[in-house]
């Protein structure tokens, strides 16, 4: 099933990157890439999106583990009649949620090291595909609905 694959592929990507950084970088450490705006940074993320839930890992492990688990069985059982982009885009998410809960299973933590100085909080690969792939499915399923209002 594709989806699976997806998923595999961007818990293998964000995986290898968290790898890459730590072992090249280091924890603790940061590199410029571009001065004053994006820096490789990496850190411990003992909590969830801008710090919530800080040292609850128990929890946010059950929670996110839940709602992951719910969204595959979501996939499996709507994959034959459900719209190809939706099953998709729930995919990119669940990829992202089974990244950062792997760092926390592992590490009690989560590895984060994407800097953009504009920005108060520092991310990684997983995060990006959660939040995008929740933005998308916003968009498309809005997108969606407005065009069955049409008809």
């Amino acid at each position: 099933m594709i989806y699976l694959v997806i998923i595999a592929v961007i818990v293998a990507i964000d995986q290898a990157l968290k790898f890459l950084v730590v072992n090249n970088l280091g924890m603790a450490a940061e590199i410029p890439v571009i001065n004053d705006f994006f820096y490789i940074n990496c850190i411990e993320n003992h909590g969830i999106a801008m710090g919530m839930l800080a040292n609850r890992q128990s929890f946010v492990i059950i929670f996110t583990g839940i709602m992951m688990l719910a969204i595959l069985i979501y996939i499996f059982i709507n994959r034959k009649k459900e719209k190809k982009w939706m099953l998709v885009i729930l995919s990119v998410i669940v990829g992202g949620g089974i990244g950062n809960i792997i760092d926390r299973i592992r590490l009690n933590y989560v590895i984060d090291y994407i800097d953009f100085r504009i920005w108060p909080y520092i991310f990684n690969f997983a995060d990006i595909c959660v939040v995008l792939g929740c933005f998308a499915l916003f968009i498309f399923v809005f997108m969606d609905a407005r065009k069955e209002n049409i008809k």
